[in-house]
């Protein structure tokens, strides 16, 4: 379900939010995030909000310079209407 086109390694900690595509809409309804190996890897979440069409989840965060983050969207919330959920998805990178 999700969509990676592109994902970079290296990022700005000046970025504010991060956008991420599925292929189909989702039910719009909570989120579920988990820790990756190091619990002190996760962003500063701030939101996390759908788009208008729920193709898309749109995190905004704080992020810190010269740090490796990591985190797990799960499909315990990240479900499709018929109840389908994501499968677990890892994303990681490092600030500049």
């Amino acid at each position: 379900m999700l969509n990676r086109k592109w994902l970079d390694q290296q990022v700005k900690n000046s970025l504010k939010q991060l956008t991420i595509n599925f292929d189909r809409p989702l039910l719009g309804k909570g989120h579920s995030i988990s820790f990756g190996e190091d619990k002190n890897a996760v962003p500063d979440l701030k939101k996390l909000t759908y788009s208008e069409d729920k193709k898309s989840i749109i995190i905004e965060w704080e992020l810190k310079e010269n740090k490796n983050y990591e985190f797990i969207l799960t499909g315990l919330s990240f479900k499709s209407p018929e109840g389908i959920s994501i499968k677990d998805y890892k994303i990681s990178f490092k600030t500049q």
